[in-house]
């Protein structure tokens, strides 16, 4: 069966997908007047699922805004016919929330502080990775749309009503997915029985039984369940599903991360270079996060030095580890980076004592 693609609006923005789950079709603007970089950074974005449009003068972009919306802006700050920082002060005017990655071959230069001033959301730095760029277009894009957040079963007594953290009335954004579909709906209104769903116009068949999925506070929720009812309209269609006896909670870390404050330092493997450092802002016996002010590509792997501060005192130890993903952002009007880190060994006795008596003191301070 040929796959057609689907939209829903949600507020002002207009999501897209396909059968097999990739989101895309969002509208992103490469402003870019380099040949090598705007095809490098075109072609990688629609490889990645994301439509894009490059114009190559700054006269184009305010012209380009004004005939449709777009999700994104990529701007290279250096342009032929104006500064960036101008082109950016535009965009904003025009539309304060539009989520823009400024793009540079400079370090902190007149023209990079005068766009800072403007808000970016973030800042690559020539030569970048690709992957770097694609971690930080998807970040900016899904921000509103899809919470981050990390299979277990659980019980729903039949007729008792959801929590609050676990209703799918509470997530932004639900799918529908049957055989090779997979549909965006917006959640409507539920009670102890059914859940109401609205979705674009379905051209295909009514599935008799659908899954639903979505992200709660904590997880990413999963049910199946009987379609009882399907009203089509001319944009957008109703749909009643029953409530589940079971719902699945799914991408449930391995060692639960808890929010820590201390230093890191990462040495490069196989590079003669100073060790990066950076602020420690969560831990786990698997991995650490971390904010650092350099970009460093994905799995760059090293020695790790972590100065970590707890209520007992200050833990320090050092743990091989390797970078599995990097997102770009900015801070204070300065581009900061923060890394997710994979242990490629066991932390120490201590460490783990450490991180388990937190767990533990967390979750009874958030009992009633």
């Amino acid at each position: 069966m040929a796959q057609k693609l689907l939209s829903v609006e949600w507020g002002a923005r207009k999501l897209f997908t396909q059968g097999g789950g990739q989101v895309n079709g969002w509208r992103i603007l490469v402003v870019e007047d380099e040949r090598l970089v705007y095809r490098v950074v075109a072609d990688a974005l629609r490889t990645a699922g994301f439509p894009c449009e490059v114009v190559h003068r700054a006269s184009e972009v305010v012209a380009r805004l004004e005939a449709k919306p777009y999700d994104l802006v990529i701007l290279d700050i250096r342009l032929l016919d104006l500064p960036g920082s101008e082109v950016l002060r535009q965009i904003r005017e025009r539309d304060p929330h539009l989520p823009v990655i400024l793009i540079t071959a400079y370090a902190l230069d007149r023209e990079l502080e005068k766009a800072l001033a403007h808000a970016p959301d973030a800042v690559l730095y020539k030569p970048f990775e690709i992957e770097a760029l694609l971690a930080t277009v998807r970040r900016l894009l899904m921000r509103h749309a899809l919470p981050t957040h990390a299979i277990v079963s659980m019980e729903a007594r039949a007729g008792a009503p959801l929590t609050e953290s676990v209703s799918p009335v509470s997530a932004r954004l639900v799918w529908l997915s049957w055989e090779s579909n997979r549909l965006v709906a917006s959640p409507e209104r539920m009670d102890d029985r059914m859940l109401c769903l609205q979705t674009p116009s379905l051209e295909t068949a009514v599935p008799p039984q659908v899954c639903v999925e979505w992200y709660g506070e904590d997880a990413l929720y999963q049910f199946r369940s009987r379609v009882v009812e399907h009203r089509g309209g001319t944009e957008t269609d109703l749909w009643l599903i029953r409530q589940p006896q079971v719902i699945r909670r799914i991408q449930r870390r391995r060692y639960p991360r808890i929010p820590a404050r201390g230093r890191v330092a990462l040495s490069p493997v196989g590079r003669i270079q100073r060790s990066i450092w950076g602020q420690l802002v969560d831990l786990s016996e698997g991995g650490a996060g971390a904010l650092v002010y350099e970009e460093v590509g994905r799995d760059t792997a090293g020695m790790l030095t972590i100065e970590w501060e707890t209520p007992g005192g200050a833990l320090a130890f050092q743990i091989e580890g390797v970078v599995c993903h990097m997102v770009a952002g900015m801070q204070a009007h300065q581009p900061v980076y923060r890394l997710g880190i994979a242990f490629r060994e066991a932390v120490p006795q201590s460490v783990r004592k450490a991180l388990r008596t937190l767990q533990i003191e967390r979750l009874l301070a958030a009992s009633p």
